[in-house]
């Protein structure tokens, strides 16, 4: 595209068909978007797969699962990984944030318009909370909607939608088109956010247009 590619209705790409984005071929300050709804889905899509996706030059692992999803950012904190279809946790106990050891993931995540919905986590032992537990270095996360969340931090914890806490910002570093939904908790003296709990002041976000009931016990 000579600026930017703006998805405006579902995508979907057949078992084994690729995809190649690029922005700014001649233009510039273009971007690419998803609007609500209209995700880019793979059919056919292989957990792992890496030879599908390519935005602007760069291969993107693709992921089917939440369970996928987290096995593969718990092994590669810089990793690039996509939702490769909508993901619905509903009725799916003891699942936790995503996270890369005891150190910040500070790879992308790319939503391509998806949505995932009905995640649940509870965890009250101090640790911090959201789908990401902790966003570090040259992070991004993008065209991603979570819906009818249910998460419960406990006291002190810093709690958030997208992340518990998002930080040591570098460049590219954004949360960019995202909305939550649902409902976030956080115990006593405890850091909430509908997106993020705790927030690093160099951190660029942009969401669409949802809401997410926030609160402390």
């Amino acid at each position: 595209s000579y600026r930017s590619i703006i998805f405006d209705t579902p995508t979907d790409v057949l078992s084994g068909g690729k995809v190649s984005l690029t922005i700014n071929d001649g233009g510039t300050d273009g971007d690419y978007t998803f609007a609500i709804g209209a995700g880019l889905t793979f059919e056919g899509a292989v957990d792992g797969d890496t030879t599908r996706l390519n935005i602007n030059g760069l291969a993107y692992t693709l992921e089917t699962s939440y369970a996928s999803l987290s096995t593969a950012v718990s092994a590669v904190a810089g990793g690039r990984f996509a939702l490769a279809n909508d993901f619905d946790e509903d009725g799916i106990a003891g699942l936790q944030s995503l996270k890369t050891g005891t150190a910040p993931y500070r790879g992308v995540l790319e939503g391509l318009g998806h949505t995932l919905s009905n995640l649940t986590i509870h965890d009250t032992s101090g640790g911090n909370v959201g789908l990401f537990r902790h966003l570090g270095g040259a992070f991004s996360v993008r065209n991603l909607g979570l819906v009818n969340v249910d998460f419960l931090g406990g006291d002190s914890a810093a709690v958030g939608g997208i992340a518990g806490v998002a930080d040591l910002a570098g460049a590219g570093t954004n949360i960019r088109n995202v909305y939550v939904t649902g409902v976030i908790q956080g115990g006593a003296h405890a850091f909430v956010g509908g997106l993020v709990g705790q927030l690093g002041i160099t951190t660029t976000i942009s969401t669409t247009p949802r809401s997410a009931s926030t609160r402390t016990r």
